[in-house]
């Protein structure tokens, strides 16, 4: 009880000095807080979006039309200007007006209403690798889900069936798999990075602030005093404070790396697994290939991982059949 009481009085005089010392505060609240709001404004895009691009459409119909709101509707793509020719658009990128050029040729509607090849030309500046990657791509999408969408009517209205149409639209299944940034935001990898350095710098500013301004000051006599001569309690009282900012920093800090960043929680075991039964329960997977999965250990071997939405662990059973378990248990 003494040494509670002790530590009690070195936190009402910490509180205390807290109060008549400014930099305190803002070393342990303000200026944590300024910085993770910067890291949050400058993940929170994460990707860039509406890249302004020219629209040049020589053919005037309503599928160009079409095309082109589908272009604009994509994330990385804004059409900011309606070009008339192409040295137009190439003075507006010369400029740096527009990272991108579409050209959608004459006769593009008659082409495709009669299931003749055509084309449409894109021209992306290779000043920016990750803008030309992203418009390319975004453009690209755009562009083969409007002719697929065509073709599948044209197929239909020629009597196949809706599955009959797809399988010549798309007679092999193409997965895209992205290695090693496969959200291609950097920020999921960025912000889990520096806003806990950002934290663990200030944590150490505002420790060393708060010690060295005894000495400063030559109060640390009166500091030990207060404690009753008891080091350890001097330091728990001193330390309460910091530690209790801390912790509410560090809650707001997981809001914006994981609710305002968006940072994806991959690797859980549970949710791992609940992905690769959803994939059983779907008919896309044998259940016995399960036991195969645990077995081989391999991240590979199983399904995706399940959306993070509305999931809880609520129990864990180990069966007898498990080798490394023994009896069953229950957590």
């Amino acid at each position: 009880m003494r040494f509670l009481r002790n530590t009690w009085a070195v936190l009402q005089r910490e509180l205390v000095r807290m109060t008549h010392q400014p930099m305190y505060l803002t070393l342990m609240l303000v200026l944590p807080l300024l910085s993770f709001a910067f890291f949050a404004l400058l993940f929170n895009q994460g990707v860039a979006r509406n890249i302004p691009i020219a629209i040049l459409d020589e053919d005037h119909t309503t599928l160009s039309r079409k095309v082109a709101q589908m272009i604009d509707d994509t994330p990385t793509a804004m059409v900011a200007y309606d070009i008339q020719d192409i040295d137009e658009g190439e003075r507006l990128m010369r400029e740096g007006r527009v990272m991108a050029i579409v050209q959608i040729p004459a006769f593009f509607e008659k082409c495709i209403l009669s299931n003749t090849q055509t084309h449409i030309e894109n021209y992306v500046s290779g000043t920016n690798i990750t803008v030309n990657g992203l418009l390319s791509k975004d453009i690209q999408t755009a562009v083969t889900t409007f002719s697929a969408g065509i073709q599948l009517q044209l197929l239909t209205k020629q009597g196949l069936t809706e599955r009959q149409a797809m399988a010549q639209l798309m007679p092999v299944r193409f997965d895209r798999h992205v290695l090693f940034n496969p959200y291609i935001n950097y920020g999921y990898y960025l912000a889990p990075s520096f806003l806990p350095m950002m934290l663990l710098i200030f944590v150490v500013l505002t420790t060393v602030f708060s010690i060295g301004t005894e000495l400063k000051n030559s109060t640390a006599r009166e500091w030990l005093r207060t404690a009753d001569d008891s080091v350890g309690a001097a330091l728990l009282g001193k330390t309460l404070p910091v530690t209790a900012g801390m912790f509410l920093l560090s809650l707001a800090m997981f809001v914006i790396i994981f609710k305002v960043v968006g940072t994806p929680l991959n690797g859980s075991l549970a949710i791992i697994l609940t992905g690769t039964l959803l994939e059983v329960g779907l008919g896309q997977r044998d259940a016995g290939t399960m036991a195969d999965i645990l077995a081989a250990r391999d991240r590979a071997a199983a399904g995706p991982t399940a959306p993070a939405r509305g999931l809880i662990l609520w129990e864990t059973r180990y069966a007898r059949t498990h080798p490394e378990a023994g009896e069953e248990k229950r957590e």
